[in-house]
């Protein structure tokens, strides 16, 4: 009996360990050991592209594409909630404030003062005189 695969495996990881198995020459002349083996990694491929693919992406897993056929997962836009589109904030939208044409602009920064000297640094090269 094989071990259950769970959502939460590292799937790759596993195909590559069972994949491994298989490549033995022992286990290749063993009838027992590569059906079931075949099978378990059928179950992590299918896992890949049956479970949440946030949970997946989560687990640092790159979930693979639904086999044609196959009943896909909900992709797309989900449908807007009461009051808006999604990413809306509700309340007014926002504006700068009035400037009438009185208002105080803002002033650029100073350049520091060497607090030795008093002395503000030159913007051409940085270097504060004394």
């Amino acid at each position: 009996m094989s071990p259950p695969v769970l959502p939460t495996d590292q799937h790759k990881q596993h195909i590559d360990e069972h994949a491994l198995l298989l490549s033995s020459p022992e286990s290749l002349e063993n009838g027992t050991i590569v059906p079931p083996t075949l099978q378990h990694i059928e179950e992590h491929i299918n896992a890949l592209r049956t479970v949440d693919p946030a949970l997946l992406m989560l687990l640092g897993q790159t979930p693979l594409p639904p086999v044609p056929g196959m009943a896909a997962l909900p992709t797309g836009t989900p449908p807007a909630p009461p009051g808006g589109t999604p990413g809306h904030q509700p309340g007014p939208a926002p504006a700068p404030p009035p400037n009438n044409g009185a208002g105080k602009q803002p002033q650029l920064p100073q350049q520091p003062h060497n607090p030795l000297t008093g002395q503000r640094a030159t913007p051409s090269d940085g270097a504060i005189k004394s």
